[in-house]
Parts: C-alpha cells; structure tokens; sequence
C-alpha cells in the first residue's frame, strides 16, 4: 500500500513545526524559494533526491522517515505533481 500525499507532506510540516521553523527559514537553509517549501507540503511537488538528501541531514531523519523515500510511487506519467 503506498502512503498517502497527506501523510509525506504531514511528516515534513511537523518535523518543520516540531523545531519552529518556518517555511521561509526551511527554505532558506535549503537554499530554495519558499514556495518550493510550500508546495512540497501542500503535496503539489515533491523534492528531488538532492533536496531529500539536505532534508534529512537537517532534521536529522532517513527520507523515508520524512515520508520521502522514492520508490516509484510518483513515477506516473499522468501524475500532476512537479519536482523541484
């Protein structure tokens, strides 16, 4: 059973919330726009490997315990998310 869009994006907004940071801050220290930030969590785009990388090196968590983890879930080409 794959996880829900809600799930991934509740896993990355609480950790974010969990340490107080914002999203302009989580975008900021990614190096991206905050609007990145905003649709990763809205599940509207989901982060590309480099970003999940520097996700899970900030919170200290695998990308899969942020609800990251690629395993072709998202590979649907009818799929209307993005990645950034």
């Amino acid at each position: 059973m794959k996880p829900s869009m809600l799930t991934i994006n509740s896993a990355l907004r609480t950790e974010r919330k969990m340490r107080g940071w914002t999203q302009a801050e989580l975008a900021e220290a990614l190096g991206i726009c905050t609007k990145t930030v905003v649709r990763w969590e809205l599940g509207k785009a989901v982060p590309f490997p480099y970003y999940r990388q520097k996700l899970s090196a900030l919170f200290g968590k695998t990308a899969q315990e942020l609800g990251l983890s690629d395993k072709g879930e998202r590979n649907d080409k009818d799929s209307e998310l993005s990645f950034f």
